[in-house]
Order: C-alpha cells, then structure tokens, then sequence
C-alpha cells in the first residue's frame, strides 16, 4: 500500500509507519540476507538463525512468484520516509526478532502489536466481542453525541466523514446511503479548531 500514501510526507506534521504482515523473523532474515557480510553491524548468535539443512540458508526469493516479487520491490521504492514499523506478532513470542530488528534499524520505532487475525464467525457460536454488541443496542445519533464532544473537549481536530458501508449497491441505488448528518450550523461553528472533511480525497499531494 506504499504507492497510496507516499504524499503524506508531504505533510509536515504527519507521522508514516509501515504494517509488516509476515513475521519478525522472515522480516529479519530478509533484512539481514541483504547486508553483505563485511557491513554487517553486529554477530549473530547461531541460534538466532537456524538453517533449512546442513548446506542450504533461507530464500525467500524461491518461495514468491515473479509477480508477487515484482510487487514487493515497487512497494519498497516507494518506502523510506516512514517513522516506523508495526508487526504483526508480540514480543512475548517473537522478542528476539524485534529486538534484532530495533537494533539493525535504530532510527525506526517499533511496535509489535499482534498477532492480527480476521474475525470470523461460525454460525450457532457466540464469537461477537461484547462491545460490539453494547454498540449494536445503542440509539442511533452518534455522529452527533461525535461532534458535540469534539466541539466541548476544546481540542484541534480534523474529522473525516464517509457515507455508510457502500458495498451494498442497491442501497446506493435507492438513495438510502445519505450523507453523515452533523448538528445544524456545525461545520461553521467549530472552523477556528477543527476541520471536517467529507468523503476524504485520496489524492492529498500539493
């Protein structure tokens, strides 16, 4: 998703941070196999590493299609103005290799805040987090309860408001997917600290 957001740098007050999806450990050895052996910034301990077989070490350039290999490389011209990296993964069961990571990239900051997994629900077993189901009863008018707290909590802010879920297209034929309805007069009022931006415009460059 590089190619998306590489006008937020750009932006001077806007942070970047990079999602990796694979693990600290395909991550690192990736990162490590890439440095050739006289620049390499510390040893590694055998262990860190472990090896395929007795002759052969990791590529994962044989594990990718061309296409997908493609891919990735245009992704990562497009990457280096990022303040940091997300894993998926903790620390609690990839440490080291967060660690290791800290310590080949030390200006980046890290955070390790998986592991993600896609919720999916099995019909017949409650699998639905309580908070969604708290949110569920509520009264409808939340965008108001939103913006009168945005406007009392006296703090700078930009809001962006989108329509509803527009996958569904009948919806979006009979007219049903209205614009979010702010309090009369809003937008006006909260101008000198706050900005709401409807239906926000992917392309932000100058």
């Amino acid at each position: 998703m590089a190619h998306v957001v590489q006008d937020i740098k750009l932006i001077p007050n806007a942070e970047a941070f990079t999602f990796i999806p694979i693990s600290a450990f395909t991550k690192f050895l990736d990162s490590w196999n890439v440095i050739p052996k006289n620049l390499k910034p510390f040893q590694l301990h055998p262990e860190d590493i472990p090896k395929c077989d007795d002759n052969n070490d990791v590529n994962f350039e044989e594990c990718m299609t061309e296409h997908m290999l493609k891919f990735t490389r245009n992704q990562f011209k497009l990457l280096g103005f990022e303040s940091g990296w997300i894993y998926n993964t903790s620390r609690v069961i990839e440490g080291r290799y967060v660690n290791l990571l800290e310590s080949l990239n030390i200006n980046m900051k890290h955070f390790a805040i998986g592991p993600l997994h896609p919720l999916v629900r099995d019909v017949g077993i409650k699998s639905k987090h309580q908070s969604l189901e708290w949110l569920d009863k509520q009264k409808k008018g939340l965008i108001h309860e939103l913006a009168n707290g945005l406007d009392e909590c006296e703090q700078k802010f930009i809001w962006v408001l989108r329509r509803a879920d527009s996958s569904d297209i009948f919806a979006q034929e009979n007219g049903r997917l209205g614009e979010p309805q702010l309090p009369q007069e809003y937008e006006e009022k909260v101008k000198h600290k706050g900005i709401v931006v409807r239906d926000w415009n992917r392309d932000i460059g100058p």
